[in-house]
C-alpha cells in the first residue's frame, strides 16, 4: 500500500516531537524570565499591579475597569505574598474616573527602589499565560495541518518578538492572545464533535478569554455565526456515486473496490488514532493498475468518483448530533462564559437595570460631548432590562468606548503626527514589526496554495497511483474559517476605530492565529522540492535570528523592511517602541557617564524616573554641584522627543541641544546649553 499521511507517526517520532515541544517551551520560559528582570516598569504596569492588589484587598473593581481583572489579579499574587506598601488616599470614583493612574504613582512612591523587584515577581507570575498560548498554537496547527506544522507554528510563536515583548509584562495582551487561541481551539473541537464535555471546555475557555481583555467580547456574536456557517458548509453524506445500472452491472468488482478503499481507511485510522482528522489512504497499486486499465470492468472515472466520495466523507466526519442538541450546547457555552465572568467579579452588581448606570460615552449617553455623564436608556423600556454582567465590566466598556470617541493625545505614523488615526495603521504596524522571515513563510504558503489549489488530494490519487502529493492535501474550508474569522474580525474592528492609533498590541491576538495558519508550511516539507525545503528552513532561521539579535529589547524590534530597530522611531511610537521599559537602562548609563549633570525628564512615567535617578544620584560627588549650573541633561521618551510641540521649556531663549545618546528603547538623552 502506498501511504503518505502527514499525521502518521511512529512512537520514536512522537517522542522526538515531545522533546522538541518541551525544549521550545523551556526556552520560551527562560527568555521571558530573564527579560522580565532587565526592564523597568512600563507606563501602564504600575496602574495594573496596584489595581490587582486592590481587587484582592477590598473586593472592589473600579480600578482599571476598562479591562477585566484576571491578569492583574494573577500578577498581584506574589506581591501580596512578599509584602508591599500602598497609599490608597488617591482613590477616587465617579463616572468615567480612571483612579488607577494616581494609585500607580502613589504605589511607586510608597515602595521606592523595592518597586522594581516587585514588578519582576509580578511578571514571572504571568509567564504561564504565554506558555499556554504557545502550547495550544502547537496543538491547533498539529491537528489542523500536521505535526511538522505544529512545530513550525510553535517555533514562530516562541520567537515572535512582539509576543515575547508583551509576554514579559503584566499587561493583558499576552494573556488575551493565549486565551483567544485556547478558546478558538476548544470551540473548533466542539464543532467537529459536539458533546457536552467539549461544550463545557469551550465555555470555560471562552470565559477565560473574556476575562483577559475586552477584545474578545466579539466572540459572543462570532461564535453563533461560525456555528451557522459550520452547519451550512457541512457536506451531505454520500451513499454512492454510481448509478443503479452501474451497480447492477459491475457489482462484484465494485464491491472489491469498496473493500480495498475500506481496508485503506482502516489502516489510516489505526495509524492516526491520536488525531481527530484522518486522511484517506491510497488504494493498493495493484488495484489501481488493474481496475484503471483500458477495457477493464471498472473505468478510471468510476474509480475516481468512488475514492473521492469516500475521501469526502472522511474529511467531513458527521457530527452525529441533532441541530437542536447542538444549539443547546452552543447556548450552554455562551451562558457558561457569562457565568465565569460574573464569578470573577464576585457577581458585583449583576442584574442591575440598565437605567441605573451613569455612562460617559456618546454612544451610551446620547449626548454630543464625550465625558458628560448620562444614560440614553433611562426613559425607555430598555432601561428596565437587568444586565447579565457585573457593573464595573459594563462601566469599563463605557469608559473604553469614550476613549475611542475622544482621545487627548495625537497619533503618530511614519513621521506624521495628527489628531485621529489611520485605517491602515495596524496593517502597516504588522508589516514592519513582524520578522521578515515570518512574512517570507506566509508568502511561500500562500503561493503554494494558489499554485496547487485547495482540493487536490483525491485527484492526485488518480493522477499518480503510487504517490500522493502532500502539498495538495486540502483542509476543509470551514475548519480554517474557525481559525481566521476571529482574527479578521478583531483586525477589522480595531482598524475601524480611528480616533487614535498608539498601540499595535491591540491586534496581537490576531497575530497568534495567523502564526497557526503560517504553520501549514510544515505540510510543504513532505516530498517537497529541495529548493522549497531550503526556502522554508531559511525563512524560519531568519525569523528566529531577527528575534534573538534584539533580545531582550523586543518592544523595540522592527524588521529589515524598514532598516531594523535603529530606524523604528521613524515609523511607530508608543507601546510599539518606547513604553518606559528602557528607563532603568538610561538611568544606569547616566550614572556611569554623566554623574555631574542635572537631569530632567520628559516622559510619561516621570515619578518612576525620578525615583530611579534619586537612587543613582547617591553615588555622585557633592563637590561637583558647582558645575551643574551651566548645563543639564533631558531624558525624553521617544514620542515626547518626536513631537517637538509637546516639549515644554521655561527658557525665553530657545536652548541649543546635543543628542548624547539614543537608547535602543527609543529614549533620547540630550544636553541643553543656554
Amino acid at each position: 500500500m502506498v501511504s503518505n499521511n502527514a499525521h502518521s507517526s511512529s512512537p520514536a517520532s512522537n517522542r522526538i516531537h515531545v522533546c522538541v515541544v518541551t525544549l521550545l517551551l523551556v526556552i520560551q520560559a527562560g527568555l521571558l524570565a530573564y527579560s522580565a528582570t532587565q526592564h523597568s516598569p512600563t507606563d501602564l504596569e504600575p496602574a495594573f499591579l496596584v489595581s490587582g492588589i486592590s481587587h484582592w484587598e477590598f473586593g472592589r473593581f473600579e480600578s482599571y475597569r476598562v479591562n477585566p481583572p484576571l491578569v492583574r489579579m494573577v500578577a498581584a499574587l506574589p506581591v501580596l505574598a512578599v509584602g508591599y506598601k500602598a497609599d490608597w488616599t488617591k482613590f477616587l470614583d465617579g463616572p468615567g474616573a480612571r483612579t488607577e493612574f494616581p494609585l500607580g504613582e502613589a504605589f511607586i512612591k510608597a515602595n521606592g527602589k523595592k518597586v522594581v523587584r516587585l514588578f519582576v515577581y509580578a511578571r514571572w507570575a504571568c509567564i504561564p499565560f504565554s506558555l499556554l498560548g504557545a502550547f495550544f498554537t502547537y496543538r491547533w496547527a498539529t491537528e489542523l495541518y500536521s505535526p511538522t506544522s505544529g512545530i513550525i507554528a510553535l517555533t514562530l510563536f516562541v520567537f515572535e518578538p512582539n509576543l515575547l515583548a508583551h509576554g514579559e509584562l503584566i499587561t493583558p495582551d499576552a494573556a488575551c492572545t493565549a486565551f483567544g487561541i485556547l478558546a478558538g481551539h476548544t470551540f473548533w473541537r466542539w464543532l467537529k464533535q459536539p458533546t457536552w464535555s467539549r461544550a463545557a471546555l469551550a465555555g470555560g475557555s471562552m470565559g477565560l478569554a473574556e476575562l483577559s481583555k475586552m477584545s474578545w467580547l466579539i466572540l459572543f456574536g462570532l461564535w453563533p455565526l461560525m456555528w451557522l456557517i459550520w452547519r451550512w458548509l457541512e457536506p451531505k453524506k454520500v451513499e454512492s456515486v454510481e448509478s443503479n445500472d452501474e451497480r447492477r452491472s459491475v457489482h462484484p468488482v465494485s464491491a472489491h473496490v469498496h473493500s480495498s478503499v475500506g481496508d485503506a481507511e482502516k489502516a489510516s485510522s489505526t495509524e492516526n488514532s491520536g488525531t481527530d482528522r484522518g486522511v484517506p489512504q491510497a488504494l493498493p497499486v495493484s488495484d489501481v493498475q488493474t481496475y484503471s486499465k483500458p477495457g477493464s470492468i471498472v473505468s478510471q472515472s468510476m474509480l475516481s468518483r468512488t475514492v473521492r466520495a469516500r475521501s469526502k466523507q472522511e474529511k467531513y466526519p458527521s457530527p452525529n448530533c441533532p441541530v437542536w442538541e447542538s444549539l443547546s450546547q452552543l447556548t450552554t457555552i455562551l451562558v457558561l462564559a457569562i457565568y465565569l465572568m460574573n464569578l470573577a467579579y464576585a457577581f458585583d452588581g449583576t442584574g442591575t437595570q440598565l437605567k441605573e448606570f451613569q455612562f460617559v460615552s456618546t454612544s451610551l449617553t446620547g449626548l454630543e460631548k464625550p465625558g458628560t455623564s448620562g444614560n440614553r436608556f433611562r426613559d425607555t423600556w430598555l432601561g428596565s432590562i437587568p444586565m447579565p454582567l457585573p457593573n464595573q465590566y459594563i462601566l469599563g466598556f463605557d469608559s473604553q468606548k469614550k476613549d475611542f470617541e475622544r482621545f487627548a493625545h495625537r497619533s503618530f505614523l511614519r513621521g506624521e503626527w495628527k489628531d485621529g488615526g489611520w485605517w491602515y495603521y495596524y496593517l502597516y504596524g504588522l508589516l514592519v514589526k513582524v520578522p521578515c522571515g515570518t512574512w517570507a513563510l506566509m508568502a511561500i504558503v500562500m503561493g503554494s496554495r494558489m499554485v496547487h489549489g485547495r482540493d487536490g488530494g483525491a485527484d492526485a490519487l488518480v493522477r499518480e497511483s503510487n504517490r500522493m502529493d502532500s502539498t495538495t492535501r486540502s483542509v476543509p474550508l470551514r475548519d480554517e474559517l474557525v481559525l481566521l474569522l476571529p482574527a479578521l474580525a478583531l483586525l477589522a474592528l480595531v482598524s475601524s476605530q480611528t480616533e487614535f492609533n498608539i498601540h499595535l498590541r491591540y491586534v496581537f491576538p490576531a497575530l497568534g492565529m495567523i502564526l497557526i495558519l503560517i504553520g501549514q508550511a510544515g505540510m510543504l516539507l513532505t516530498k517537497s522540492s529541495p529548493y522549497r525545503a531550503v526556502a522554508i528552513c531559511s525563512a524560519i532561521v531568519y525569523a528566529v535570528t531577527s528575534c534573538m539579535l534584539v533580545y531582550p529589547n523586543h518592544l523595540a524590534h522592527f524588521n529589515d523592511f524598514v532598516g531594523g530597530p535603529a530606524h523604528g522611531h521613524k515609523h511607530l511610537l508608543g507601546s510599539s517602541l518606547d513604553w518606559g521599559q528602557g528607563t532603568l537602562e538610561a538611568i544606569s548609563w547616566i550614572e556611569e557617564n554623566e554623574q555631574s549633570s542635572r537631569v530632567e525628564f520628559f516622559m510619561h512615567s516621570v515619578t518612576l524616573a525620578k525615583m530611579l535617578h534619586e537612587r543613582a544620584a547617591k553615588v555622585g560627588d557633592n563637590e561637583n554641584s558647582s558645575n551643574l549650573s551651566g548645563t543639564k541633561l533631558v531624558l525624553y521618551s521617544a514620542d515626547r522627543y518626536s513631537d517637538r510641540e509637546k516639549r515644554s521649556s521655561s527658557a525665553e531663549v530657545p536652548p541649543t541641544e546635543d543628542v548624547i545618546k539614543r537608547f535602543i528603547s527609543g529614549s533620547t538623552l540630550v544636553r541643553l546649553k543656554q
